[in-house]
């Protein structure tokens, strides 16, 4: 830990609790700590867009914003900046679900132990400087990651999930290659509205070098498109799975794989270089059905669970939807998200040619998928 003394954001309005909390941190670590403070969620996202903070301790109910949003709110302004909630002592169910979606930790007001409220802020701070660290030597080393996205069945958003997220971990300044690893067409072009010059059905067999058949976007990363033509359509042999991720993974910091839900030798060669999987699903009876049989597949291929997870895409409005804890439980994987519907989004994204999470940057769509882009790049830096 850096001997220069950590700036907290604290967004506080209760002036008692801010008080307590000063005085407890002052007493508990001197100087270490350097508090501003605001009392409106306004003024604290201006803060966070004109300087730096190691650390943001939030309380969820403030003037100007109540309630999960807030964290949303903070999380769109500074996803880098490690958050620790303010909670009350009925605000259980909804700290859970914000450190589900990325925040690091949540503590009682009025019930917290001072020696604990220190060990976690320096745990986060040190947590996200590590994380960051290691992506920085992804960056400088070539040492890259490679991330899979697997449809539990067909139709489910596999394929914008991972191009969201490609676009997303792009966006923080890091280099990847979004490779759509199917024997048929390839949705990407269309996603993106290009007419790409070349993609992976127009290379030999025998072809070892996919670098030839890259695309770079305008979004800032690199695209190995699938086949675009019936006469491009063929068969993924294992090897050409193992040489193209092994060798692309070898120029990006993250890979990230648009891959079938299927039981296709190329899959699983693919799985096996894989540093996680995420299995995306809808929430219905058969996508679920699917999306365990999935899990069960990744398993199999010696993926352990702890490098896999879900990502549950909610097309329409359900009355009975079914709760993540228990999607969690009957899986045996953790859900990293919850993608909320936005039918009309996603169509003025797709005509756009413009990756929703680019194209509404503050949505509830683009904030799931940061929290799911956050947690994987955070788990495979760890």
């Amino acid at each position: 830990m850096s001997a220069e003394r950590l700036k907290i954001l604290v967004l506080e309005d209760n002036a008692a609790d801010l008080r307590l909390l000063a005085e407890v941190l002052a007493e508990e670590c001197g100087e270490e700590f350097q508090l501003q403070c605001e009392t409106r969620l306004s003024k604290g996202l201006a803060r966070l867009a004109s300087e730096p903070f190691d650390a943001i301790l939030l309380d969820l109910g403030l003037p100007d914003s109540q309630g999960f949003e807030t964290f949303t709110r903070i999380r769109t302004q500074a996803p880098e900046v490690p958050v620790l909630l303010l909670t009350g002592l009925h605000d259980d169910e909804m700290a859970m679900r914000a450190v589900k979606e990325g925040a690091q930790d949540y503590i009682i007001k009025g019930r917290f132990d001072a020696a604990a409220l220190v060990r976690s802020v320096r745990f986060a701070v040190e947590r996200h400087g590590r994380g960051r660290r290691e992506l920085d030597r992804y960056r400088e080393v070539g040492d890259g990651k490679v991330l899979a996205f697997v449809g539990a069945k067909g139709g489910v958003g596999c394929t914008t999930v991972a191009l969201n997220v490609a676009a997303l971990i792009a966006e923080q300044k890091n280099t990847v290659t979004a490779v759509e690893l199917r024997p048929s067409y390839g949705s990407f072009a269309s996603h993106l509205k290009q007419a790409p010059a070349h993609n992976w059905g127009q290379l030999p067999e025998s072809e070892d070098s996919p670098e030839r058949a890259l695309a770079r976007t305008r979004f800032g990363f690199d695209v190995l498109y699938g086949p675009q033509k019936p006469d491009e359509f063929r068969e993924i042999s294992p090897d050409a799975a193992r040489t193209w991720i092994s060798k692309l993974s070898r120029r990006a910091a993250f890979t990230v794989i648009d891959l079938p839900g299927v039981a296709a030798a190329f899959s699983e060669a693919a799985v096996r270089l894989t540093n996680f999987a995420a299995v995306v699903t809808e929430s219905d009876d058969s996508s679920l059905a699917a999306a365990r049989l999935a899990v069960e597949l990744l398993k199999s291929w010696g993926l352990a669970p702890s490098r896999m997870g879900l990502v549950i895409v909610n097309r329409a409005m359900l009355a009975d939807a079914v709760k993540p804890q228990d999607v969690e439980s009957e899986l045996g994987c953790e859900v990293l998200g919850v993608v909320a519907p936005a039918p009309d989004a996603c169509l003025a994204a797709q005509r756009a040619g413009t990756p929703l999470a680019l194209l509404r940057p503050h949505s509830a769509f683009t904030n799931c998928l940061a929290g799911v882009a956050q947690k994987i790049v955070m788990r495979v830096a760890a």
